[in-house]
């Protein structure tokens, strides 16, 4: 039995795991991005390959490595011949671990591994939903009003007013309906959402853009799939448009729809060559704000206005499907912690049985002039060593993991914002430094029980 028990030590069984996960990934791939499913009366569905995929592959990618480390650790016998006490010893205790040792680091970065990877899922997922949302409504708080919106000089809040034309048409074919919004570039960059992504000009530029004079063409932003063309149908009124610059997204875009921005004045003036006032066809009068809901009430209601809709951000991230998301990964987190806390007793324990087998080591160490704090320093730089590999190799096997999952993560159906990778780097140097503190507390531990032992009984034992 032992013979056989060996033998299969030395299979690979990391490389079995390995062709799982690859399996895994490549049917994610080929899946293609499919939102996370759920309505207000089921609850949301995510994709299980999201989450069995990264398990496969930390685990699997976790044991090769540690047994690489395995076979090289040998080789520090060669070296460090003139090193200090504490790190000629930390190297030699090193160089003599067994399959303890490499479970232990297996486990601690699976541990590591797996915790990294749903808080920057977690995370990134939280970004790209609060986009989403403050994209759909264009600020913090948007409400809708009964005329054309001005800006409420009285609120001590940044806002700006905006009007949009749902159902327009680019030239003369009836097939391509798009969104228009009219903004006010004296105070749009102040009051709405934006990111330096959605563009390759900037907010500021493509507002002076659209805020000039271009003779009888209204200047025009075109974002997102919508063509380029020189007339814009909003109702049964035909305006002639310049476009000026392009936008992969832009505040006011709605599920992921074609939306043209201009300039209020420029509009006004197209239109009023046509008889007509920024009342035409089915617009919606908005104003958005850097405000709480209440706080826009308030300041709307002291103009005069009288408010149709409130629509917040807050309140349209928290759908079934993100709420779904977060609570699935936030269960990986909690689960990451459990194998971390289960890595960190069995590293005590490995400690434990280490300084049971190297009693004698430890009594001609302290005979020929070892000291307790060098003994205690370099159990600590053998911990350090062990646990900071496992840091270290469980943040890279994350990352590598988050770059073919995250795009195939899509909390809303459609393609308005732009995916966002974010490293929750306080959470994870956090989650760092308490394993990393571990290894010293175990030196700590270590070193007690071995000034607990009777030196000359050892060495009487061991003749």
């Amino acid at each position: 039995f032992g013979r056989v028990g060996r033998s299969a030590a030395r299979v690979p069984w990391e490389l079995l795991i390995l062709v799982l996960a690859a399996a895994s990934l490549y049917e994610l791939l080929t899946r293609g991005v499919t939102p996370v499913e759920g309505a207000d009366d089921a609850v949301p569905r995510m994709d299980r390959l999201v989450i069995l995929f990264p398990i496969l592959f930390l685990t699997g990618a976790a044991g090769l490595a540690s047994r690489a480390l395995r076979r090289g650790l040998p080789r520090l016998r060669a070296a460090g011949g003139g090193w200090p006490p504490a790190l000629y010893v930390a190297t030699r205790r090193l160089a003599s671990t067994g399959r303890s040792a490499a479970a232990l680091v297996t486990a601690a970065t699976v541990a590591i591994g797996m915790f990294a990877y749903s808080a920057i899922i977690s995370s990134s997922a939280e970004a790209t939903a609060s986009q989403h949302s403050l994209l759909r409504v264009g600020s913090r708080v948007s409400a809708s009003i009964s005329a054309p919106p001005r800006v409420l000089d009285s609120a001590d809040f940044a806002n700006t007013p905006v009007i949009r034309y749902a159902g327009a048409r680019l030239g003369t074919d009836a097939t391509n309906a798009i969104d228009v919004i009219a903004v006010d570039p004296a105070t749009f960059d102040e009051a709405a959402y934006w990111d330096s992504r959605f563009s390759d000009v900037s907010l500021e530029e493509l507002l002076t853009r659209i805020d000039g004079d271009t003779g009888e063409d209204v200047p025009a932003v075109v974002v997102g799939s919508a063509p380029d063309a020189t007339l814009l149908q909003i109702s049964s009124y035909d305006v002639p448009i310049e476009v000026v610059g392009r936008a992969e997204t832009f505040p006011g875009v709605l599920e992921g729809r074609p939306l043209i921005v201009v300039a209020r004045e420029p509009l006004t003036r197209a239109l009023a060559a046509n008889d007509a006032s920024l009342r035409i066809g089915e617009g919606d009068f908005q104003v958005w704000g850097n405000s709480t809901p209440s706080e826009m009430k308030t300041a709307l209601t002291t103009a005069g206005e009288s408010v149709h809709t409130l629509l917040s951000a807050a309140e349209l991230r928290d759908t079934p499907p993100f709420l779904a998301l977060t609570w699935t990964f936030g269960l990986l987190e909690a689960l990451g912690v459990l194998i971390g806390l289960v890595a960190l007793v069995g590293m005590f324990l490995y400690l434990q049985t280490r300084q049971r087998e190297q009693q004698v080591s430890y009594a001609l160490g302290a005979r020929m002039g070892l000291e307790r704090s060098s003994h205690r320093l370099s159990i600590g730089i053998e911990m350090t060593g062990m646990l900071g590999a496992s840091v270290l190799l469980g943040l890279v096997l994350a990352i590598i993991v988050t770059v073919p999952t995250h795009d195939h993560i899509q909390v809303f159906s459609d393609s308005g914002s732009v995916p966002l990778v974010q490293i929750p780097t306080a959470a994870l140097a956090l989650a760092a430094a308490v394993v990393l503190a571990a290894a010293w507390v175990g030196a700590w531990f270590v070193q007690r029980e071995a000034d607990r032992t009777d030196v000359a009984q050892v060495m009487r034992l061991a003749r």
